[in-house]
């Protein structure tokens, strides 16, 4: 195979020359290809750190011998077997919030209501505080902070307190873990880590502070790391990832920056559309041509075809176009089975049942939408969230008789894998790619309530995962 002179120049840092590196690769680049290529060129104990199980195994079969392929859940899991933590339960913290801290079996009904006040929220800062490297000391002030860059609406009886003794309860047990405690276990308890002389790390703009360490932790006193990732692919942000996380390994590993520029997945006029947001992204000499165009809503219907991929900066916009696609009898799906669980428990809180109608569905909608207007008037972010839940759940209810109708259809059109004509927000499609992809609401691009410098940083992030997932055609979709 013949290499281009980005991947030559990686080959030759890895062969010849010491310390540790960081890869720069754009979409579309053939940075699995380069580092299966890199690896087969080393000597010495060495791990492939994929992003989850299904590229681990894959990656295996084109791996040396020499090199593993895992997970870093996997590697924690080993790390706490052989200190006996064996018996995982992904329902650990959940459990101990309910029967270690509230003592469910024996509290009154209003402390049953208020841990399920607490609940949804508790349980996303304490995988937060995790994922962070925090222990149970953590102070009240710096997790106020994680609160606010992640829009976590806290209910009026919130107790610190209980998050701490949840925290330590979850640090105490040692019986049983969960995935957070894989990666959290094994840096705060300060266990030995298995030793590698090279360490290759793919997507590592996607890393957690807690994960970044625990790579740290993998390499020999003189063994090297290889830090694959885009930098302009960080939007994982919201859910505990370092939205700078290749800058400060470059600063901690004082590592060298290799690029690997070349685009072979998009047409030519598809680069030059990614070219504003990331100038330094190049087309293949041998790409195609591409098409990127825009047309009007009023015809997106008719443009838009089986195996196509129509993306949106918020979930609203899909809904809408989708249920508009399956009454007119086309097979659509939007992914994400989690969206759905979360308008689900946003309409459990309306406190309606089942058989009421649409009106009072809407009425409840919109003081729940105004009361989040008033508590989140000065904290964007949350703002943010709350609009697109509030925008969705009015569009998943256009043509719904009741309550329990708009349940039954949130069930049908949200799917994990999807069939027909696929739509999906941006955070969703990163990893996907297609001949054809749409963008509906391109204004969208930034967020105009992402006011925080890492929040438009993201947002501009967010446009070129969109643009870089087409191949061969871009359509922007417009309001006319």
């Amino acid at each position: 195979m013949e290499y281009n002179k980005y991947q030559q120049a990686i080959f030759d840092f890895i062969e010849h020359s010491t310390g540790h590196g960081i890869v720069e690769a754009v979409a579309g680049s053939g940075k699995t290809t380069t580092i299966v290529e890199a690896a087969s060129r080393i000597e010495g104990k060495a791990i492939f750190v994929a992003f989850n199980k299904h590229i681990a195994e894959a990656l295996q079969t084109k791996l040396p011998p020499h090199v593993e392929a895992r997970t870093l859940h996997s590697v924690g899991m080993q790390i706490l077997r052989s200190k006996g933590y064996a018996k995982v339960n992904n329902r650990k913290a959940a459990n101990i919030m309910k029967y270690d801290v509230f003592r469910w079996d024996t509290c009154s009904p209003k402390r049953k209501k208020k841990m399920w006040a607490m609940y949804r929220p508790m349980l996303k800062l304490v995988g937060l505080a995790k994922s962070q490297g925090y222990g149970p000391d953590v102070s009240v002030k710096t997790m106020e902070s994680i609160v606010d860059r992640h829009a976590i609406e806290l209910p009026e009886c919130w107790c610190w307190g209980t998050f701490t003794a949840i925290l330590t309860c979850c640090f105490e047990k040692e019986n049983v873990i969960d995935f957070d405690d894989m990666i959290w276990f094994p840096l705060v308890k300060e266990l030995p880590f298995p030793k590698y002389d090279y360490v290759f790390v793919d997507e590592s703009q996607d890393l957690s502070p807690a994960q970044a360490q625990f790579v740290r932790c993998l390499a020999s006193d003189d063994g090297r790391i290889i830090a694959v990732g885009d930098t302009h692919q960080a939007i994982y942000g919201f859910r505990g990832a370092d939205s700078e996380a290749m800058q400060r390994l470059k600063e901690t590993l004082n590592a060298t920056v290799l690029p690997l520029s070349i685009c072979y997945r998009c047409g030519t006029k598809i680069v030059e559309c990614a070219q504003n947001l990331v100038p330094h992204i190049e087309a293949s000499p041998t790409a195609e041509d591409g098409l990127v165009t825009s047309i009007p809503r009023s015809v997106f219907s008719e443009h838009v075809t089986d195996k196509d991929y129509v993306l949106c900066r918020v979930t609203a916009p899909l809904v809408e176009q989708c249920l508009n696609l399956i009454s007119m009898g086309r097979k659509a799906t939007v992914l994400g089975r989690d969206i759905s669980d979360q308008l689900l428990q946003t309409i459990k809180g309306l406190k309606l049942k089942d058989s009421h109608s649409i009106d009072e569905y809407i009425d409840a909608l919109n003081d729940w939408y105004s009361s989040m207007c008033l508590k989140y008037e000065h904290k964007k972010a949350a703002l943010m969230k709350s609009m697109d839940t509030y925008d969705t759940l009015r569009a998943v209810g256009t043509g719904c008789g009741t309550v329990a109708d708009i349940k039954t259809r949130i069930d049908n059109i949200f799917s994990k894998d999807g069939e027909g004509i696929i739509f999906s927000t941006i955070h969703k499609s990163k990893g996907l790619e297609a001949d054809t992809i749409f963008i509906l609401n391109p204004e969208l691009l930034p967020h105009p309530l992402a006011s925080q410098g890492w929040q438009q940083e993201q947002e501009n992030n967010l446009h070129y995962v969109a643009i870089t997932r087409a191949k061969k055609k871009l359509v922007y979709v417009l309001e006319k």
